[in-house]
């Protein structure tokens, strides 16, 4: 059984700041390993309190840096699946020098 962890960035109640949602976040996505999960998932929504992370791409690179064995899953809407994906070939390709063809 595969077994992921969600970041969400979720600032809805408004009782800490965004920058301690995003120090809160990035210090769970840190135990993610550590704890046995096997990836890391984050959802992309723009201009709202329910996820604030702008760029899952870059969050999700940023994260494989950080990492050894995770894997990383983008969530987004069907009309930016072609955008993620060019984003995450050229990742790719700087990583393993690998593409997506």
């Amino acid at each position: 059984m595969h077994v992921g962890m969600a970041t969400v960035f979720q600032n809805t109640g408004r009782t800490v700041s965004d920058r301690q949602i995003y120090l809160n976040e990035l210090a769970l996505a840190d135990l993610a390993e550590p704890l046995g999960f096997e990836s890391i998932w984050s959802v992309e929504h723009h201009f709202t309190d329910y996820t604030m992370c702008p760029d899952v791409v870059q969050f999700l690179s940023y994260m494989a840096g950080r990492t050894r064995n995770l894997r990383w899953v983008l969530l987004a809407v069907i009309d930016e699946t072609a955008r993620h994906a060019g984003h995450a070939d050229i990742i790719r390709e700087q990583i393993d020098g690998q593409t997506g063809r």
